[in-house]
């Protein structure tokens, strides 16, 4: 029986977001430096319904796809990434690997930290693959999940994703892909503990953040109408809604949110004294229908059952009776500004 031919697995997901585990074998006579990656690029991927590559059956000896040199040999491989990339707008991707325990600690050390659970490589200092603030924020939304990630210091040996054969580079080199308006790569070094089997979905749980003072400020930088802001906020509460039901977020910010106070312009397209130089010109035979309809403001099909007018200069008052054709069973009340 012929050996079944090895091969990356691709997951296709709907977000700007691209996670690959380029050493995520298991298995005898495999470095156990990147173990369980390929579990936890997998939960990232399901959790954030976004695209993923993971190796998880050739092993570094035979392709180490964390190398330009070796990954660009896979067209398979170099394809998946393109079909993310040539999508419409921005994308990040996310490089997950594995940290020798001794090599944390070293680095724990060096950097003066309390905690270490994860590293985030940038090319940093002078090969950047992503902005900062992308690095920054990233690491500040893993600390919210309970992970102590910190920036790679820039002066380390290993671990910034800078070498100019690492794949995390491979953007850099890409005239399609060279501006990081179109594509930010990072690079993560987890710690074994946060990719044990029974920590891999909280580490995976990467949770968007928005919260109720998020949404005000949004609100107070929109510059429309309170009506328009009002109608902004409709689909914002079925996404928030649905979020919240999908275990996306825990809480709900919209849930607080309250709509904006709309005041009803008031309608008046000609002045009074507009309206009474018309009156005054109209033909006498259409005068009583022109003042009904410049001051109750009711609808036509209510006017032959009007009576009993009362006129102030600003508004009409109307009382209504009903006109019975023949036998008539009782209705619901009349509805409306005429109906009384």
């Amino acid at each position: 029986m012929a050996e079944k031919k090895k091969k990356v697995k691709i997951i296709e997901g709907s977000t700007d977001i691209l996670v690959i585990a380029p050493h995520g074998v298991r298995g005898k006579g495999v470095q156990k430096d990147d173990i369980n990656t390929d579990i936890l690029a997998e939960a990232v991927a399901k959790r954030l319904r976004c695209s993923a590559i993971i190796n998880d059956s050739i092993q570094r000896s035979e392709c180490d796809y964390n190398r330009i040199s070796n990954a660009t040999k896979d067209k398979r491989f170099i394809s998946g990434i393109r079909k993310v990339l040539d999508a419409e707008g921005f994308t990040l991707v996310v490089w997950i690997h594995g940290i020798k325990e001794s090599s944390r600690k070293s680095e724990r050390t060096k950097m003066k930290v309390s905690g270490l659970d994860c590293l985030i490589g940038y090319g940093q200092p002078d090969n950047l693959s992503a902005r900062k603030e992308t690095a920054t924020n990233l690491a500040n939304l893993l600390q919210k999940h309970g992970l102590h990630a910190h920036e790679t210091r820039k002066t380390a040996e290993n671990f910034r994703g800078a070498d100019p054969d690492n794949m995390n580079q491979w953007f850099q080199k890409q005239k399609k892909y060279k501006s990081l308006d179109k594509v930010q790569s990072l690079q993560l070094e987890f710690a074994l503990s946060s990719r044990e089997i029974r920590n891999v979905g909280a580490t995976a749980s990467l949770k968007v953040w928005v919260t109720y003072g998020d949404v005000e400020v949004f609100i107070s930088e929109l510059k429309c109408s309170a009506k328009r802001i009002n109608n902004i906020l409709v689909p914002m509460r079925a996404l928030m809604k649905f979020a919240f039901k999908d275990g996306l977020i825990e809480k709900n910010p919209m849930a607080l949110v309250e709509n904006l106070k709309v005041v009803r312009p008031s309608i008046n397209p000609l002045s009074m004294d507009e309206v009474h130089k018309f009156l005054a010109a109209v033909r006498p035979f259409y005068k009583p229908f022109f003042i009904v309809a410049f001051f109750p403001g009711c609808a036509s099909a209510k006017w032959p059952g009007s009576s009993g007018r009362t006129w102030t200069s600003n508004s009409a008052s109307l009382g209504s009776r009903r006109h019975e054709c023949g036998e008539r069973k009782a209705g619901p009340r009349p509805r409306g500004r005429c109906g009384t």
